[in-house]
């Protein structure tokens, strides 16, 4: 008689994101395209070997809201209402250094351009759109502060952070992003004007 055999549970399902949500400041057009000739320049004077990122995905990640498994409509609303509370001054931001960010044990860390200084108007940008953020419930957002910066491309060389030929970037509008995972696909849903 053969033996009683427990059934056999099913794996349990592997639930990957397929959705990132995020708040950045993108540039116009033709400073985009200055931004990705400039790291072009830069990747080569540098000996790096990744790619750049293309010019119309440059941009400067201002709140991560999570990543999601399929995006839920009741987080698009939350954050665009968040926004739509959220006022402040356009300003220029210049870009004058270059490094590595991430941890030494990264295979390629992020290389990315930084503003030597930060304006108040985008601290205070920062702040006050967190402050709407935090009056609906984000599980799946992070905050570990705020490191302005503009990642050009990932390479295993780590860049010793050191001045570069000055970029601006005026920034009149901020925008909430969905980004389509491994797809490098960001979709704009909304865009908020800054005030004159």
């Amino acid at each position: 008689m053969p033996s009683k055999v427990d059934p056999v549970e099913p794996p349990a399902a592997v639930f990957r994101p397929t959705d990132r949500l995020f708040f950045g400041v993108f540039p116009d057009a033709a400073t985009a395209e200055r931004t990705a000739s400039h790291a072009q320049y830069l990747r080569q004077a540098l000996g790096l070997t990744g790619h750049v990122v293309a010019a119309d995905r440059l941009h400067l990640t201002w709140h991560h809201l999570g990543d999601f498994v399929g995006l839920p409509q009741v987080s698009i609303d939350a954050a665009c209402e968040a926004a739509s509370r959220t006022k402040g001054a356009r300003f220029a931001l210049t870009f004058d250094r270059i490094a590595s960010l991430g941890h030494r044990a990264q295979r390629k860390r992020p290389v990315v351009l930084l503003p030597g200084v930060v304006p108040s108007a985008l601290s205070d940008l920062w702040c006050a759109l967190g402050q709407h953020l935090d009056a609906h419930t984000w599980p799946t957002r992070r905050v570990h502060g705020f490191t302005p910066h503009v990642t050009l491309l990932y390479d295993r060389q780590r860049v010793i952070a050191q001045p570069v030929e000055p970029l601006v970037w005026d920034i009149t509008a901020f925008v909430l992003v969905r980004s389509l995972l491994g797809q490098t696909q960001h979709q704009h849903l909304g865009r908020w004007l800054l005030e004159n």
